[in-house]
């Protein structure tokens, strides 16, 4: 009953305050937010062939769901696939994958918008990636009998769903929903210290499927990021300013002892390669020694590139700034990788740290400073035969994507029936 009258304060009082307020402040608040509420202003839905699949991937969830979508157009190529987005970040890159039918925002969350969409596109089922369930969706969704799926679910400790005034809400989303898969055995545990009864399932996580995917058809690495791969590479990816006062003193005596480097800062402009270009100058190194990377899309394929070489060493960053950006990508190539202090933030971050690879050399090693870094690089340079170990290791993570379309095509079963 508590769970009720906290979704009848959010249905009734909340939603339609945040609504009205959204509106009348609009023209005062950041532009990333006029953009979400000018988007969602758009009242001309497109006719689809057919009943769609409806999946809802926020922003970076995109990444858990692109195998799934992928796996869907192969299993049930007849049946339209739209995915809905809340941030307008995330627009562009669903719009441009393959497979996508339909991309629009998620409605805003009251009564009449999520009825009106339902009504329109009659969902054959709804797969939510990752976390983000929405209370009015959930529970119209439920009304009208449509499968619903939450995949690739995580709950974390310290997840602000689980304190006093977000958990009632959140147990009433999730009682909504027909099933959700769990990434590990400590979500399950999570999802049912909050108190939900839905049926729970440990079915892994999908973004490892499009991982491997990835690494197994990659795109063609422009010729100006081609390197030779015989010498021991150290790829730095996605960092920052606070990443490379850390990583650049090591540098010199990584390609002294016959290493070479591929750095692919987070931020490619035109000025931050001139800021780099003059630093790597300043400590004697050269385009001879270092692949300065301008351009973005191809991380994967370098990491792939570093990864041909054994010894080779990844460093991910974000690491010494906040949070660490993705460390699959690299893990699943077979590299070693290095991150900073702050790095609790991403899942695998953590749990490859107890990866052995050799007695004294982890899949993922945290460092605090250029010493510690200096230490793990010739660590890496000592054991050049780790990689296929770690690929083989990563290997055994898919197959989340399968499990999710088992559920759609029994989830099919009593409408095809019907």
């Amino acid at each position: 009953m508590i769970d009720l009258g906290f979704f009848a304060l959010y249905r009734f009082v909340f939603i339609p305050m945040a609504f009205v307020t959204l509106q009348i402040l609009r023209p005062l608040l950041p532009i990333k937010i006029r953009t979400m509420i000018d988007d969602r202003r758009q009242k001309n839905f497109q006719h689809l062939q057919s009943r769609p699949f409806w999946i809802h991937a926020s922003s970076g969830e995109i990444e858990y769901a692109k195998s799934v979508i992928r796996g869907l157009k192969e299993k049930f190529p007849q049946v339209p696939i739209l995915v809905t987005y809340f941030s307008p970040s995330a627009k562009k890159l669903i719009q441009k994958f393959e497979g996508v039918d339909l991309a629009l925002p998620l409605p805003w969350d009251t009564r009449a918008e999520v009825s009106r969409f339902l009504q329109f596109y009659r969902p054959r089922a709804l797969l939510i990636a990752r976390t983000d369930v929405w209370p009015e969706m959930a529970y119209q969704t439920r009304q009208q009998k449509i499968p619903s799926l939450l995949f690739a679910a995580t709950l974390a400790d310290k997840s602000s769903r689980k304190n006093i005034f977000s958990a009632p809400l959140s147990r009433f989303s999730f009682h909504c929903l027909d099933e959700i898969f769990c990434v590990s055995e400590a979500d399950m545990e999570n999802f049912e210290n909050l108190g939900v009864k839905t049926p729970l399932k440990m079915a892994g996580d999908t973004r490892f499927d499009q991982v491997l995917y990835r690494l197994r058809n990659p795109q063609a690495l422009p010729e100006n990021l081609r390197l030779p791969t015989a010498s021991p590479i150290f790829i730095i990816g996605s960092s920052w300013p606070q990443d490379e006062a850390v990583i650049f003193p090591t540098l010199k005596t990584w390609c002294a002892l016959g290493g070479k480097v591929i750095l692919a800062s987070h931020e490619v402009g035109p000025e931050r390669i001139k800021n780099l270009e003059h630093q790597l100058r300043s400590l004697g190194l050269t385009h001879e020694n270092v692949l300065l990377v301008d351009q973005i899309g191809f991380l994967q394929e370098l990491y792939a590139l570093a990864a041909k070489t054994p010894g080779s060493l990844a460093f991910v960053g974000g690491s010494f700034k906040d949070k660490v950006h993705s460390v699959m990508e690299p893990l699943a190539c077979g590299l070693p990788v290095v991150v900073g202090p702050y790095h609790e933030n991403n899942r695998e971050a953590l749990q490859f740290q107890h990866v052995a690879l050799t007695a004294d050399f982890f899949a993922v090693t945290v460092v605090t400073n250029s010493e510690e870094l200096s230490r793990v690089q010739n660590l890496s340079l000592s054991h050049p035969e780790t990689s296929p170990l770690l690929q083989k290791k990563v290997q055994s993570f898919s197959g989340a994507t399968q499990a999710v379309l088992r559920w759609v095509s029994a989830a099919l079963e009593p409408l095809t029936k019907s």
